[in-house]
């Protein structure tokens, strides 16, 4: 797939993570937080310094803004630190966290732009897109982000989210579905649809940059 390609190629699929370094994140998680609700200050820095960049890169890729996205971690902290007992312990920190991000981003976009993208249910099957990679391929380091940055500015914000989480963060459709509150069929819909739109977009780019150097 386009962004998975892409993430590979540079290196940065946190799929790449071995499973039990995962899970001893999940441990230390709890650790801290329970070290927070004891009054430990130091505990809840160290949680900010472990998801800040995190959180950052979703919030951009709903906001496509560094100033807004920055302006939102700060909230999502906040809200993170006077909320902090209502963590249900029974579920991951990292999911709690990548929830409060997704809504407030969402929240933020609409307030702030007027948009009202819409929740639609599956209408169709999934078929698999034989050309993303050998477009990838053909593309440098360089170029893969370039080309990707351009062609993810194009999408919808939802849309461009979950393709972070998946791709980008590794999340599992379960999960997803949490932190967005979408079905996992819908999910695994609009990622088909986001990377055949992505798709798209990238054919289009590379035929404008090569008419514009041949042309």
């Amino acid at each position: 797939m386009i962004f998975e390609s892409v993430t590979k190629k540079n290196n940065c699929n946190q799929n790449l993570f071995p499973a039990s370094n995962t899970i001893m994140v999940e441990k230390d998680d709890i650790v801290l937080i329970k070290k927070i609700l004891a009054g430990d200050i130091n505990a809840f820095t160290d949680i900010v310094n472990r998801y800040k960049r995190k959180g950052f890169n979703l919030a951009y890729r709903i906001c496509r803004n560094r100033e807004n996205s920055e302006e939102i971690l700060q909230d999502v902290f906040l809200n993170i630190y006077l909320n902090l007992d209502k963590f249900k312990f029974s579920g991951k920190f990292s999911t709690w966290f990548y929830r409060i991000v997704y809504n407030q981003s969402i929240s933020y976009i609409r307030k702030t732009k007027n948009l009202d993208y819409s929740i639609f249910e599956p209408d169709g099957s999934i078929d698999s897109i034989d050309e993303e990679k050998s477009i990838v391929d053909k593309l440098t380091n360089s170029e893969s982000v370039i080309y990707l940055e351009q062609a993810l500015g194009e999408l919808i914000p939802e849309d461009n989210a979950l393709l972070h989480l998946y791709y980008y963060d590794g999340r599992k459709i379960p999960e997803i579905s949490v932190i967005t509150r979408l079905s996992e069929s819908v999910i695994k819909i609009r990622l088909f649809r986001a990377r055949k739109k992505l798709l798209t977009i990238l054919k289009r780019l590379l035929n404008k940059e090569f008419i514009e150097f041949y042309g």
